[in-house]
């Protein structure tokens, strides 16, 4: 159960630590951001007046599944690690 446990928080970890990077990635590139307008002046292109920041995911179960698969994963590897550093010890 131990392990269990373990391999629920690194997978919520890895999810967290992807998320976190995505953003800080988009707010980086978004503050440093120059637009070239000397040299785009002559070729306007009329763009629509609205944005929409955010992610569209097809359900919202996909993160509850990938939590879990994650999960699986982990565990798998944590399993597999503590059968080998038996072996070895």
């Amino acid at each position: 159960m131990k392990m269990v446990r373990k391999a629920f928080a690194a997978s919520f970890l890895i999810h967290l630590f992807y998320i976190a990077i995505t953003l800080l990635t988009g707010y980086i590139l978004t503050k440093n951001y120059e637009p070239d307008l000397s040299n785009e002046w002559d070729s306007v292109v009329v763009l629509q007046s609205e944005v929409a920041f955010g992610v569209v995911q097809g359900s919202p179960f996909y993160v509850v599944f990938s939590l879990m698969a994650g999960a699986v994963l982990c565990w798998i590897i944590l399993y597999t690690w503590s059968k080998v550093s038996k072996v070895k010890g």
